[in-house]
Parts: C-alpha cells; sequence; structure tokens
C-alpha cells in the first residue's frame, strides 16, 4: 500500500511550482499525493501578477482529506494570510501531522506570496511542529537574522551557525527536546557561480545536543529572467 501525502500550498497554472510541482513530486516517489489548495495564483515562468487567497475554503478541503484518509505527512508551501495559516496549525496539532515546510514568502520574480508581516507569525505559532524546513539562501538570512548571500563552501561555517539557529527555532518548550529535526538550505553560494545545499540534522537540544551537517553541490543552470520554481 502507498503511502498518503499531502501538499497544502499554492496552485500555478504553469505547474512550475506550487501543488502541482509536489504532486509530481510525489509520484515520481512513490507516494499518493493528496492537495489542498491554499492560493490562486496568476504567474508565467517568468512573471507574478497576483494571487487570489483560498482561506475561506480551506477547512472544507481538509476536512475532505481528513475523514476519509489516514494521512499523516504534510508538505507546506505557500500561507498567503493569517487565517490560512492558523487553519492549518490547528489541523498540524490536531493530527500530529509529520511537517516539511518550505517557507516561500517571495516569488522568484520578487513579489510577495503572503500578507506583510506573516513570516514571523508562522516562525510563532508553525515552526515548532515542523519536521523539516527548508528555506532557500533570501529565506534562511531572514530567519537567522544574517546576511548568507555571498556563502561558499570555502567558508561555510557561518551558513552551519545559521543552519543550527534555525533548527533550535524547531523545538519548543512544551515538546521532547530529543525529536529529531532537520533544516535544508537550499541553493547557497549561488551569486558565486557555485550551487549547494546545506542540511542540519538534530537529534535533539539540550544537554547533549549534537548536529550533523550534509553538502549537495550541483551545477548552476543559466536561464535568462528570473524563472520560478527554481527552489521547489
Amino acid at each position: 500500500m502507498k503511502l498518503f501525502c499531502l501538499t497544502i500550498a499554492g496552485s500555478d497554472p504553469t505547474c512550475g511550482a506550487g501543488i502541482q510541482a509536489d504532486i509530481r513530486t510525489f509520484d515520481r516517489c512513490g507516494v499518493h499525493p493528496f492537495s489542498v489548495i491554499t492560493a490562486i495564483t496568476y504567474q508565467s515562468a517568468t512573471e507574478f501578477y497576483g494571487y487570489n487567497s483560498l482561506s475561506d475554503d480551506l477547512n472544507k478541503q481538509l476536512d475532505t482529506i481528513f475523514t476519509s484518509y489516514p494521512v499523516k505527512y504534510v508538505k507546506i508551501g505557500m500561507i498567503p494570510d493569517v487565517k490560512a495559516l492558523d487553519i492549518i496549525v490547528d489541523v498540524v496539532r490536531q493530527y500530529e501531522l509529520i511537517v516539511v515546510l518550505d517557507p516561500v514568502s517571495i516569488s522568484s520574480a520578487g513579489e510577495r506570496l503572503s500578507s506583510e508581516g506573516l513570516e514571523l507569525e508562522i516562525e510563532k505559532s508553525l515552526f515548532p511542529y515542523i519536521k523539516v524546513l527548508t528555506p532557500n539562501i533570501n529565506e534562511a538570512s531572514f530567519y537567522a537574522n544574517r546576511d548568507l548571500s555571498n556563502k561558499t563552501t570555502e567558508n561555510i561555517a557561518e551558513l552551519k551557525e545559521a543552519a543550527i539557529i534555525l533548527v533550535k527555532k524547531l523545538y519548543s518548550d512544551n515538546q521532547a527536546l530529543a525529536a529529531e529535526k532537520a533544516v535544508v538550505i537550499k541553493s547557497a553560494g549561488i551569486k558565486q557561480g557555485e550551487l549547494f545545499d546545506l542540511v542540519c540534522f538534530s537529534t535533539g537540544i539540550g544537554a547533549n545536543e549534537n548536529y550533523e551537517f550534509m553538502l549537495y553541490q550541483k551545477p548552476k543552470l543559466s536561464f535568462n529572467g528570473n524563472v520560478h520554481g527554481t527552489g521547489c
């Protein structure tokens, strides 16, 4: 029997990002996909024109899934507003979901995908329930409060420190501090012509905290303009 995995994210008409990209990925991994749409976006491969939040419809979509299927795993992407965030946090807590969060807030074209200031609300209310956090280098810089844009494999120490900062944000006082958590910082080194992902894995924080790192290097591809979906 296939495992179920739910994607909660925006809908992209070009299928380069959002729930469409998630569904394709789930299928390639042999996982049966379910999807709940947080927003309808209007975008092409290089331009972002806007979005319409579907927060008012989220509960109906989620209830349809969880009353019929034993879903335990969820990947969360675009969260357009506080109402959507509150609904998502409630369902994560109610069903004790294992969560991967892509904390996207700005499109590749530079346009906001959420209401202003929502990042801090996501950190406060959703981070403690996340198993794996997957920020790109700009999102990691924001949440770690550090400029990581110029880091390379030659000066990776500060990037590792930032990854540890982010991992620690995934724990809260009412959680078991021995829980396993991970952060994947995507597309580091992009301004220097190299490209790599840094994974920081933690088996817990506190007296015996320990962190393991893995580095995945990849070739940088050249495109004209800001092609969306590159961080999915």
